[in-house]
């Protein structure tokens, strides 16, 4: 009679396993690949939402620095300038840094010794005037 013989059962449940664990490995792929993806596409979204705030709040600090700059005209009338000349003007490059010395005018104090007031220099010479 023709039937399968003592090994085939054997040989059936090998190839059984392998292909069941092929098919797990290929379903785990799937999972992570999906998942990769997904993680990617949030990451994507963030990053979108998080450069349209930065872009409003970038347009907001350039109202309100256009707010604040006001130029005289002509006859001495305020004129606030446009966003347009704030544009053209940051494009010139006159954001550059520009050094002015500050004159500060330090007051010397006075104190008043053997009824004598005296202004005491910064330099440490006061020690000899008393």
């Amino acid at each position: 009679t023709a039937g399968a013989g003592s090994g085939e059962f054997h040989m059936y449940r090998a190839s059984r396993r392998k292909e069941m664990s092929r098919i797990s490995k290929i379903e785990k792929e799937s999972k992570l690949t999906e998942e990769r993806e997904r993680l990617e596409r949030s990451k994507q979204e963030k990053q979108r939402l998080e450069d349209l705030k930065t872009m409003k709040r970038a347009k907001k600090r350039r109202k309100r620095k256009q707010g604040k700059r006001v130029v005289k005209d002509s006859n001495g009338e305020a004129i606030k300038n446009t966003l347009n000349d704030e544009l053209n003007e940051e494009s010139e490059g006159s954001d550059e840094f520009v050094y002015e010395p500050v004159s500060i005018e330090l007051k010397k104090p006075k104190v008043e010794v053997n009824g004598k007031v005296v202004e005491i220099s910064s330099d440490g010479s006061f020690v000899e005037q008393m």
